[in-house]
């Protein structure tokens, strides 16, 4: 802008045209509007000088709320003369032709071409775009979109989470990322899940994706004592502990392109989950409340009292043999005129759910902010008052200096879940026989049947309870030292901790058991902490794209258990209170202190001409304290390349039906230490029972410090193919992983005092598989719009 001066104006319930005619009323300009571009130019008596090889233009890309873009691509259509826009979102282009047409594009918004007819200054507003191929994708350390993606990764938005009524962020992946299989191990809320991407890697151990949030690492193990609670839970899933309404997206990374700059922790994929943040706008206030029923969808079909008296009494016809007293109750003892349907009884409830959400946001261009809270409560389909509540808060920050070039991103969750089940799980796989006694004898009380009868609501009396808390939290610091080298450091800080309580009163049993009343109590944390500073540089020259990332982690994870039972207790009204007991013991099975050290290096180039031919490569050093002397460290990395070939003049001519074709390649090499810890020395532990009161060591694992990491081969071959302005959406995926160096338990003779010793098999497992996703958008009419998605 020629003889430019800073002009400070309150503008109140004006209108664009008002604004820009206030702003350029002392200037010699014109400016006109259209399409959301402004398009400044001199006046005619002042028109802009031309040089013999063009004009000089500058400009200015804005989103949709004014704040600027940095990085937005401004390309001069069909030729290689391009650049980007800097952090306050201007850009300049010298000596073009003055009737140019200018291509702005930018990751997760619509491109949009200009044309310059003379115009001398530009300010461009992009819009969001909501063709698939444009979708934000967050990466390792970054963002991209679908369409410039060298590698494989799959999304799941807030919306689509928003859409299923679900506490466990992993059951809204279900059925939803080809080559990923979640498995629910139990229907009741807070129980385990299993996650497999792409298959078993390891033979025997740890095949666990990494989870991270918000650039923090959380924990895969169960967050609950098995040997406690382990049959109905199944150890628990501890993103059962965080909340799915504060999810923004859930990304899924599987190859070795996306997964290897992670290095050791990528072997077996990475689910990165990134949390809501605040955006600019007014003052915004939401509450959303929801409630819902549950029922057991299917019943086995089970015999009835006569069906099951007939099958009996022909067993002991076909074996010449009759019941037996004291033995045969069903046929001997009990009334054979009854009839229980014991699916019906234990599992033919119904299972309550609440849900109550809100949140406040709002900011202006510098300043966005966040703050939420949910509360959740949901009940099981068991007789019994058997819940799972909890509470959780999140704040999310983001905070930029008016000169864009300082940047703070902060955010943090707490929850606080009470999880109130049952001690164990009924059998319902072998249920108790159709003519049992009543449950409740005469007097109300359980009816024992004089010790013939296991009254499986003596499980009702068992009592669970697990009360988890979960703290996590990160902070992003940035600075741009110069135009597109910024220097910035990750922080991050979890903390998991879960006290259970079981108990196990003596009338919860048969009475001809005569077992008497205990308790277990059990206490776990898991606290890691993450430093990850990190540099990061771009450039462009033309249509050349460069950027360039290093780094480095610090990560420390701690765990402590500890698990007592206690005994010996003269009132059961006393069951929870330890010091209630006469004798307390810990159990030393469950009983221990873990300390996980890991630190690595990483870099990453990535380069891309003209939008058009993409290479990205990645390199880590890792180290971990899991591997002895000489073998804690080891290389790994990766290459990626995509040849977006729907860019070539002669297939755009060839097929006008494809808009958008995508050929990518990638392979590398990541590595496993999902191993326990301290496996290479020679370990002990105090023994269970002193002698002559003092308790001595003995041996639990046997010395090598030999053995070194696992190694995953990872290639992919990937296509996707666009038709009809990508209406039509088909992606391809052959993928072979080959995994070695396999970490076991090695068979030794028992005489050497162990059976087995931690070492390298040199074995190879290979998973190999051909991924299919078609997203179409079936209908569009106005405000209708009808999309389908299928996987395979």
């Amino acid at each position: 802008m020629v003889n430019a001066k800073k002009v400070d104006i309150e503008v109140k319930d004006a209108s664009l045209e008002e604004v820009l005619e206030i702003c350029f009323r002392d200037q010699p300009l014109t400016y006109s509007i259209s399409d959301k571009v402004i398009v400044v130019a001199l006046r005619p008596e002042k028109n802009i000088p031309k040089t013999q090889s063009g004009i000089d233009v500058k400009g200015k890309v804005l989103n949709e709320k004014g704040e600027p873009l940095e990085g937005a691509a401004v390309v001069i259509k069909g030729s290689r003369n391009g650049t980007q826009t800097d952090a306050a979102g201007n850009f300049e282009l010298k000596q073009i032709e003055d009737h140019a047409i200018l291509e702005i594009s930018f990751t997760g918004y619509g491109t949009k071409t200009v044309s310059l007819n003379g115009s001398g200054f530009l300010t461009i507003i992009l819009t969001l775009s909501m063709n698939p191929l444009d979708q934000v994708q967050v990466i390792a350390y970054g963002t991209t979109s679908k369409r410039l993606n060298t590698g494989n990764v799959s999304t799941v938005t807030a919306e689509t989470i928003a859409e299923q009524p679900v506490s466990n962020p992993l059951a809204a992946l279900e059925g939803r990322v080809p080559g990923m299989v979640v498995t629910q191990q139990t229907g009741v809320p807070g129980g385990g899940f299993t996650v497999q991407i792409r298959g078993q890697n390891s033979i025997a151990n740890g095949n666990n994706p990494l989870y991270i949030i918000d650039g923090v690492p959380f924990p895969s193990s169960p967050i609950v004592t098995q040997s406690l609670n382990g049959d109905i839970t199944f150890g628990g899933s501890p993103l059962s502990i965080f909340n799915p309404s504060d999810i923004e997206s859930i990304n899924v990374l599987k190859d070795a392109d996306a997964t290897a700059i992670y290095g050791s922790r990528g072997a077996n994929g990475i689910i990165l989950i990134t949390t809501k943040r605040g955006k600019s706008g007014k003052l915004k206030a939401e509450i959303n409340a929801s409630t819902g029923i549950g029922h057991i969808s299917n019943m086995m079909h089970l015999l009835n009292t006569s069906q099951y008296l007939e099958m009996r009494h022909e067993a002991f016809a076909n074996d010449g043999a009759s019941p037996i007293p004291g033995y045969d109750y069903d046929l001997l003892n009990w009334d054979t005129t009854r009839y229980t349907d014991w699916q019906k009884t234990l599992i033919g409830g119904s299972a309550k759910m609440t849900d109550i959400q809100g949140s406040v946001s709002g900011g202006n261009a510098n300043t966005q902010y966040l703050f939420s809270g949910v509360y959740h409560r949901e009940t099981t389909v068991f007789p019994g008052d058997f819940s799972d509540q909890k509470g959780s808060a999140h704040i999310g920050l983001t905070s930029t200096s008016f000169d864009k070039k300082f940047s703070v991103n902060l955010s943090a969750s707490y929850m606080v879940d009470n999880n109130h089940l049952l001690s164990s799980d009924f059998d319902i796989f072998i249920p108790p026989v159709p003519d049992t006694p009543p449950v409740y004898d005469s007097t109300g009380k359980l009816n024992w049947a004089n010790g013939t009868f296991d009254n499986p609501f003596g499980y009702l009396m068992q009592k669970y309870n697990a009360i988890t808390t979960n703290l996590i939290g990160n902070t992003v610091i940035g600075y741009q030292v110069l135009p597109g080298l910024v220097i910035k450091s990750s922080l991050g800080y979890t903390k998991m901790q879960t006290d259970e309580t079981l108990i196990l009163p003596g009338n919860s049993y048969n009475p001809s058991y005569n077992i008497l009343s205990s308790a277990n109590f059990a206490t776990s944390s898991n606290v890691t902490w993450i430093l990850e500073p990190q540099i990061e540089y771009h450039h462009s020259i033309g249509n050349n794209h460069l950027t360039l990332l290093a780094g480095s982690t610090f990560q420390n994870n701690t765990q402590n258990n500890i698990t007592q039972d206690a005994t010996g207790f003269n009132s059961d009204a006393l069951l929870e209170n330890i010091a209630a007991a006469s004798t307390v013991t810990i159990d030393k099975t469950n009983t221990h202190f873990t300390q996980y050290r890991y630190e690595a290096f990483f870099a990453r180039i990535n380069y891309a001409y003209f939008n058009k031919y993409l290479i990205n490569l990645n390199g880590r050093r890792d180290g971990s304290s899991r591997f002895g002397p000489g073998k804690q460290f080891a290389n790994f990395g990766s290459i990626g390349a995509a040849w977006i070939f729907s860019k070539e003049k002669a297939i755009e001519n060839a097929l006008p039906i494809m808009s958008f074709g995508k050929l990518r390649f990638s392979y590398g090499v990541t590595g496993n230490d999902q191993i326990g810890d301290y496996q290479y020395l020679s370990t002990y532990t105090p023994t269970t029972y002193p002698y002559q009161t003092i308790s001595g060591l003995r041996p639990t694992h046997l010395l090598n410090p030999d053995y070194g990491w696992e190694s995953v081969r990872k290639m992919e071959l990937g296509l996707t193919l666009g038709f009809f302005k990508d209406r039509i959406l088909l992606e391809t995926s052959f993928y072979k992983n080959r995994s070695s160096n396999q970490l076991v338990g090695y068979g030794l003779p028992a005489i050497t005092g162990f059976t087995t010793i931690t070492a390298n098999l040199p074995a190879i497992v290979q998973n190999s598989g051909i991924e299919f996703e078609l997203n179409a958008t079936t209908l569009k009419i106005h405000s209708f719009k009808w999309t389908t998605y299928l996987n395979l």
